[in-house]
């Protein structure tokens, strides 16, 4: 696992700087290996990518996590139908979250012929 810190305790100084008070947690350290459980359920499996874009569409982040699907879908091979059919759906996904209905179903449609082939 990577370094991770706990804030033990935070306290404003001056002018907008805070001191913070950071203790090293441990490799076994056990509310992590809840917490990293917990956010593996909630996020998924999938590439780094992926898996930041879902996070961001679960934080309303909907702006973003498309500019993240978009670049995934221009570095996809044009042979990789599964990852270009999951795409095109977290697309329509978001343009759904956005009222953008007409796009979600263009999206939701690649999908479907993706998937048929």
């Amino acid at each position: 696992m990577h370094t991770v810190f706990r804030i033990c305790e935070m306290k404003p100084i001056e002018d907008g700087i805070w001191e913070v008070e950071l203790k090293l947690t441990l490799n076994d350290d056990e509310q992590l290996k809840i917490l990293s459980n917990e956010i593996r359920k909630e996020i998924g499996v999938g590439t780094g990518w992926d898996r930041l874009g879902t996070l961001l569409v679960k934080m309303g982040e909907l702006n973003k996590a498309e500019d993240i699907y978009k670049t995934l879908f221009s570095l996809t091979r044009d042979g990789d139908w599964q990852m270009l059919a999951h795409l095109n759906n977290q697309l329509g996904y978001i343009m759904k979250q956005k009222g953008d209905l007409s796009a979600a179903i263009a999206f939701y449609q690649k999908t479907l012929e993706i998937q048929q082939k």
